[in-house]
């Protein structure tokens, strides 16, 4: 298999981009563990090879706070035969 990775920036023209992914942090305020679940609270408009914020919402302090986050693509593609 050959990875073809992608490097430009490049967006993603998709309102809701949901991933299969969980990223809990701890609340820069109080400690407590926040989650942020991208299976329910998408990626809007997401760039490819950019930084793109994740927020967070403590629900025990009502802090709210964010992540850096930068989402790559590649390709694995069958070698020839």
């Amino acid at each position: 298999m050959k990875k073809i990775e992608i490097n430009e920036e490049f967006d993603i023209e998709m309102k809701r981009f949901y991933l299969p992914i969980s990223i809990k942090r701890e609340c820069s305020k109080c400690g407590n563990i926040c989650e942020h679940d991208l299976s329910i609270n998408y990626l809007s408009y997401p760039t490819i090879n950019k930084n793109n914020e994740l927020y967070f919402y403590c629900d025990n302090c009502d802090n709210e706070f964010t992540i850096n986050s930068v989402l790559r693509i590649s390709l694995d593609v069958e070698d020839e035969k």
